[in-house]
């Protein structure tokens, strides 16, 4: 897919917006109609108290979202996509979070072996 001039970066390749070592991804109250109507994304909601803090969030299994399918195949897909919280919604193709997800799985070139940062 082009992207009128910009790297070529292949979401479905890499994913690497969708690990980490954080334990969790955040579900905030924006997502609340998302959850109540998709039976799939309520099911991986985790709830945490803390005091009178309701916390939510996504699972993760070995440091990636428990959305995330296709590990092992090369070809990456989020079960929930239509429904993804917001903070999944806010992260953009070849965006600074984008890129240092990127790097810190170190996956620092794209298709063709450019640096999407570098341009080079």
């Amino acid at each position: 897919m082009s992207t009128g001039g910009a790297i070529d970066l292949d979401c479905q390749a890499c994913a690497a917006c969708c690990h980490g070592d954080e334990g969790w991804v955040h579900v905030d109250a924006s997502d609340d109609a998302r959850v109540d109507a998709s039976p799939a994304l309520a099911r991986l909601v985790v709830l945490t108290r803390h005091g009178g803090y309701v916390k939510r969030s996504l699972r993760m299994i070995r440091g990636a979202c428990a959305a995330l399918e296709g590990e092992g195949e090369g070809r990456w897909r989020c079960a929930v996509y239509p429904d993804r919280p917001s903070v999944c919604r806010e992260v953009e193709r070849g965006s600074p979070t984008c890129i240092a997800a990127r790097r810190a799985r170190g996956i620092e070139r794209d298709a063709e072996g450019a640096d999407p940062i570098a341009g080079s």
